[in-house]
């Protein structure tokens, strides 16, 4: 299993992460995992487990909620 919180995300990253899970009600915040995963993609080139760790620890789902 990943471990989401040995992954160092770049400060830029980080910023339009938050800046896409802001564009979403707090109530909502589920509907922010497509946007993020893309940004990941976007960046890293691909997403793995530890992308979907992360991204869910971030939202604060649980992984199997949007894993493959």
């Amino acid at each position: 299993m990943a471990d989401a919180t040995r992954i160092q995300i770049p400060a830029a990253l980080g910023q339009r992460m938050d800046a896409a899970i802001a564009r979403y009600p707090s109530e909502h915040r589920r509907s922010a995992a497509m946007p993020l995963l893309h940004l990941w993609q976007e960046h890293f080139g691909f997403i793995g487990d530890e992308a979907i760790f992360w991204i869910a620890e971030k939202l604060g789902l649980q992984p199997i909620t949007f894993s493959r």
